[in-house]
């Protein structure tokens, strides 16, 4: 089995979590995401298309402002790994993510 390569994406602006977990799941092609686990300064999501779970999101974060999971937390850090057979990100496609990521508030 090919051993895959998480990403690390260190933005020089904290970017809203739930603004976010939506552009990536447009971004990687994803239908639904999900919350994994969540503590503290961490939450980890998973972002799945046709019931198979693809990536796997961790973001280092702000608490939530609110009750909700993610509502008004703040990442400094996302890490993005490729799931099961999902193969590796390429460069184009990871500059490509890093770039919209930045325009979110």
């Amino acid at each position: 089995m090919a051993q895959t390569q998480t990403v690390e994406i260190r933005p020089w602006h904290r970017i809203e979590v739930g603004q976010a977990a939506k552009y990536l799941l447009a971004a990687l092609d994803c239908e639904e995401w999900f919350v994994a686990c969540q503590h503290e300064h961490l939450l980890i999501i998973q972002l799945s298309r046709d019931g198979r779970n693809k990536y796997a999101v961790r973001f280092e974060c702000t608490s939530p402002v609110e009750k909700a999971i993610y509502h008004g937390s703040k990442a400094w850090a996302i890490s993005i790994l490729p799931l099961h057979e999902q193969p590796e990100l390429p460069a184009s496609k990871l500059q490509e993510i890093k770039a919209g990521l930045v325009n979110l508030e």
